[in-house]
């Protein structure tokens, strides 16, 4: 998908468990962001943020950079 060295950039809702959740939009989890590593990608940054309309639902962009 990306050339190594390349960057990924997700904006996603998250939550805390690994519960099955109605959507869209579907908030992920950790254990489901983690698969990105297995698949050559390191997390290089990641900035929580909160939506004003929406304030009680976690949120985050995520950068990612391919090894």
């Amino acid at each position: 998908m990306l050339k190594p060295g390349g960057t990924l950039l997700i904006v996603t809702r998250l939550r805390d468990t690994e519960d099955t959740i109605d959507g869209p939009p579907w908030p992920v989890s950790e254990a489901e962001l983690s698969q990105f590593s297995e698949y050559g990608y390191q997390e290089i940054n990641r900035i929580p943020y909160i939506d004003t309309n929406n304030p009680s639902v976690k949120q985050a962009l995520i950068e990612y950079q391919r090894n």
